[in-house]
Order: C-alpha cells, then sequence, then structure tokens
C-alpha cells in the first residue's frame, strides 16, 4: 500500500518543479501575472495615507456631532438605562427624586417631576405639578372635577365633612345631614305612614272618565264613585238633599236679596224682584 521506488514517476520531475517557488521571491515563480494594471505597492498613496485621515475624521471634529448624532454623556441617561426589570414589581413611575438627586422608579411618589413625552415638541420632557396631572387627565385632585375624577368602589375615609354648598351634606352621620339638607322627618318632610300608604296604594280611577272620591270606611279607605261617595256622606241628591228644579230657579228671583228694617215685610208683585215694605205702604185703612 506504499509507493515504490519506481511509482515516483507519477509525481513532478525536478525541472518541473521550477514552476513552484522554493523561496520568499516571487521572482523564481515562472509566469508572474502583470499587476501593474490593477494596483502596486505605492498606489496605495492615491487612496490614504497616515497623515492623510485627518481629511475624513479627528478626534477633535467628533465635537460637531455630539448633541446631534452623537448622544453626549449624562449621568441622568445612564440612571434613567438602568431602571428596567427586575427592579420593578409594577406600577411604577419613573420620576425625578428630589431628595437623592436622581431619576427613580418609585411606586409611592410624593412629588418630583414625571417623564413623559411631549406630541407636540416630539421629545422627552419632564414635567410636575398642575401640568403632570393635565397630562395624565387628572385635572386638581383637591377640587374633586367630577368630569375628570371618576370613583368606583371604596371607601373615603380621613376627610372633612363637605359642605353643601360644595354638594355634600356637611355632617358624618345621618340624622345631622337631614338637618342640614332641610329634610326633617316630621317637620321638613312627610314621616312613613301605614295610612298614607294605603290611600297611596288605591287605585283612584279605573277609568279615566270616572271620576272617584276617596272615602274612609272607619278600618279601611276605598276610592268609590261620585254617586257612592254622596250616598256614603248621607248626601245622596233628591233624598238627603234637595235636587236641581227648574220651577225652582225661576222662583229663586224672587227671593230675599237684602236686609230690611224693623217693621218691613217682604213683598213681590210676580213682576219685579220683590222689595221691603211697610205695612201701610201695603194696605189702605178706611173709616167704614
Amino acid at each position: 500500500y506504499f509507493a515504490l521506488k519506481d511509482t515516483l514517476n507519477y509525481f513532478p520531475l525536478s525541472a518541473q518543479l521550477s514552476a513552484v517557488a522554493f523561496s520568499g521571491e516571487y521572482d523564481s515563480l515562472l509566469n508572474l501575472p502583470n499587476l501593474v494594471q490593477y494596483a502596486v505597492t505605492d498606489t496605495l498613496s492615491y487612496y490614504t495615507t497616515l497623515d492623510s485621515l485627518d481629511h475624513y475624521v479627528m478626534d477633535t471634529s467628533l465635537s460637531e456631532y455630539i448633541g446631534t448624532i452623537i448622544q453626549p454623556f449624562d449621568s441622568a441617561l445612564t440612571q434613567i438605562s438602568d431602571l428596567r426589570y427586575p427592579i420593578f414589581d409594577g406600577g411604577e413611575l419613573i420620576v425625578w427624586n428630589g431628595e437623592e438627586s436622581k431619576w427613580d422608579a418609585l411606586s409611592e411618589i410624593e412629588g418630583g417631576e414625571l417623564l413623559v413625552f411631549d406630541g407636540i415638541q416630539s421629545k422627552w420632557v419632564a414635567i410636575s405639578g398642575a401640568e403632570a396631572r393635565d397630562t395624565l387627565g387628572l385635572e386638581d385632585m383637591s377640587i374633586q372635577r367630577p368630569d375628570s375624577v371618576i370613583i368606583t368602589g371604596g371607601t373615603i375615609v380621613g376627610i372633612e365633612d363637605i359642605s353643601v354648598e360644595d354638594g355634600g351634606t356637611g355632617a358624618s352621620g345621618d340624622s345631622t345631614a337631614r338637618v342640614n339638607l332641610g329634610l326633617r322627618i316630621g317637620t321638613d318632610v312627610q314621616a312613613w305612614d301605614q295610612d298614607l300608604q294605603t290611600i297611596g296604594n288605591q287605585v283612584h280611577s279605573a277609568n279615566e272618565n270616572t271620576k272617584q272620591v276617596l272615602v274612609s270606611h272607619g278600618f279601611y279607605w276605598s276610592a268609590v264613585t261620585a254617586d257612592s261617595a254622596r250616598t256614603d256622606l248621607g248626601l245622596k241628591i233628591g233624598e238627603d238633599i234637595q235636587a236641581y228644579d227648574q220651577d225652582l230657579q225661576e222662583n229663586s228671583r224672587y227671593m230675599i236679596d237684602g236686609d230690611g228694617v224693623n217693621g218691613q215685610f217682604w213683598s213681590s208683585d210676580g213682576i219685579e224682584r220683590g222689595k221691603w215694605k211697610t205695612f201701610t205702604e201695603k194696605f189702605e185703612f178706611t173709616d167704614t
């Protein structure tokens, strides 16, 4: 399996080894390529030299890009970049911590600036106070603006009583609240009463064209028609009281319509309404 001595003729003869360089000189190679048309060693000077780099970039020339293309170093940015998971528990805001003079992620904010993106200026800005509340749509929490603050569920404790002028009751208890609102039961408003409840439950008019009257039967109330009410009240027309009569209506014009004096009487002649007369005015006396 190894080559015999006479098998070496399958490999290059010594005369043919001239095509391979045995030294570090390329001149020992046959058929050298002509690289002049591509590049020669000294042609690199047309492209760059050690001192020509100054035409492209210098350490001092970078300063003109700082603040525009290149971000300048800022310790606050370093602080903000360090505020990332896993230090967050959820609900934190990146704010300026005035006590420690640094940006920090806080969940119980007592004050300071809030880092927000200004869509008008298209940049991040630090805001605080009323400006921050307006940005978050909170307005001024101290005056409880109804269009800005919605409280759902929960209990509000530890606050002063809200005055009536501000929409509250000015009290912490129900009885005092009713007094402040002018709603004292039994004085300003009607207290609950079973009889009133019974009356209120009556169907006062099952038929809109039929008038009904509320009548007490001693132990209960009921809504009855006018005829039934008159009967219950002892005012049945034609029996208990005089029914309307046209003759009575006509004769009513002869009725006394004024006061007389002592000794007069009312007299009617059938034409006039009548008048007060003395006895001598109506009768004549003779000696016979």
